[in-house]
């Protein structure tokens, strides 16, 4: 081909879809026209990704409008096809799927948690209405489900009826499960008054009782074996402890 044909002679490329000088493609004697079907510059970029990523980053900006508009058209045009792809790309990649949502839930705990939390606090009376009916039209597994929820997590459920209590007596401060925890790994698993170990079982005492004004939070709180809380019930602290012969 003349140097006059390279430059007047055009082919689109299949990449970038422009029309481009022949000049700009490589020649190639096993193609029927003689020329790859991918400009020089696509081909250099195929090779870079860096390169490519940003080339096409950058097309895309520069065509937005169009491209959507041209896949809107065709996502309209084949809906059913696509739903078809869609859902066995999923089925046969379930494992990747879930790796990479767990992998963005842990990279994002804090922004997923207020997430959740706006949308609870918008959406409160849709969430309680939509809980009712679901509670009433499956009452037997509703109730099934609260008790193995119970059964699987005591000292949750615990730490919710000591709330409770507190509120109904008009106690400030509330506690979690983990606040008990805490305290059993500084108490070093002994009762606070008597160190006898208490890993089989244990009260949780307020120091100053509900019912002298005590608070609920967790700064009041102590874990005692079942004959030191049962024998301190509602006693001022010092004086239950004098009695024991621990304060003077």
């Amino acid at each position: 081909m003349s140097d006059a044909e390279n430059t007047t002679v055009t082919k689109t490329c299949t990449q970038c879809h422009e029309e481009k000088i022949i000049a700009e493609f490589i020649r190639d004697r096993s193609i029927k026209c003689g020329y790859k079907s991918k400009c020089k510059k696509c081909l250099s970029l195929n090779t870079d990704k860096d390169k490519r990523s940003e080339y096409l980053k950058s097309r895309y900006e520069l065509n937005k409008e169009e491209i959507l508009a041209k896949q809107k058209v065709y996502y309209e045009s084949n809906k059913e096809a696509h739903k078809s792809r869609c859902k066995s790309w999923r089925e046969a990649n379930k494992e990747r799927i879930s790796a990479t949502i767990s992998a963005w839930n842990k990279a994002n705990k804090e922004k997923l948690d207020a997430n959740r939390k706006v949308w609870r606090e918008a959406n409160k009376e849709h969430i309680a209405a939509t809980t009712k009916a679901w509670s009433d039209a499956n009452k037997e597994r509703h109730l099934s489900l609260i008790s193995n929820w119970s059964k699987e997590h005591p000292e949750r459920v615990a730490a919710k009826n000591r709330n409770r209590r507190a509120r109904k007596k008009l106690s400030t401060g509330t506690h979690t499960e983990s606040d008990i925890q805490n305290l059993f790994t500084l108490q070093n698993k002994k009762c606070a008054v008597c160190n006898k170990l208490i890993v089989n079982g244990y009260h949780v005492d307020h120091v100053i009782a509900l019912a002298n004004g005590g608070s609920n939070d967790k700064s009041n709180l102590q874990l005692l074996c079942a004959y030191c809380n049962l024998s301190k019930g509602t006693k001022d602290p010092i004086d239950f402890m004098r009695s024991r012969g621990k304060l003077l």
